[in-house]
């Protein structure tokens, strides 16, 4: 049986790199990681966090992007959203609307099926234990270059850093 071995440089070095480092043996890259507190700003739009914006590439049906993201809230029952957005468009979603939900978490997969065609499957979860599980399907026109973000919104009020993303990683696992 053929060891798979990953290994993961995490490149804490501030604001969010667009390093890439491939490991031959796994062909796994880590495309970004991040520690930097960064947070919303003080109106009720939707924000692009510092956490990462970069580009992925998807090529091949079964190319695969991997993000994980943990931050913290405001402790209100302010409608506050964490997305992860590939080329535009909404992967997968956190949200925190509960007064005791001061930290967040979300782990999303996306896989491309076919021509254009992703599917993203996450789940996110909260200090008080709210667990969601969801698949998506996306399309987004996928032989480009693509821009992977994460963006924070508190549409109740404009309070500045009511969500913060305290770190990030993603990983690419191309098809095999």
């Amino acid at each position: 049986m053929k060891a798979f071995l990953a290994f993961l440089l995490l490149l804490a070095v501030g604001p969010a790199t667009a390093q890439t480092v491939t490991s031959a043996q796994s062909k796994v890259a880590v495309i970004f990681s991040s520690a930097t507190l960064q947070g919303n700003g003080a109106d009720t739009t939707e924000d692009a966090l510092s956490a990462y914006t970069g580009t992925v590439f998807l090529a091949n049906v079964g190319d695969v992007v991997h993000f994980t993201a943990r931050g913290v809230s405001l402790g209100s029952t302010d409608s506050k959203s964490i997305r992860l957005k590939l080329g535009g468009t909404t992967a997968c979603t956190a949200t925190n609307a509960a007064a005791g939900n001061t930290t967040w978490y979300f782990d999303c997969w996306i896989l491309k099926t076919g021509s254009n065609t992703q599917s993203a499957w996450f789940f996110n979860n909260n200090a008080t234990n709210n667990v969601a599980s969801s698949l998506n399907s996306i399309t987004v026109t996928d032989n480009v270059s693509l821009t992977v973000n994460v963006t924070a919104q508190n549409a109740t009020a404009g309070t500045a850093n009511s969500i913060q993303i305290q770190a990030g990683f993603a990983h690419y696992f191309p098809a095999q």
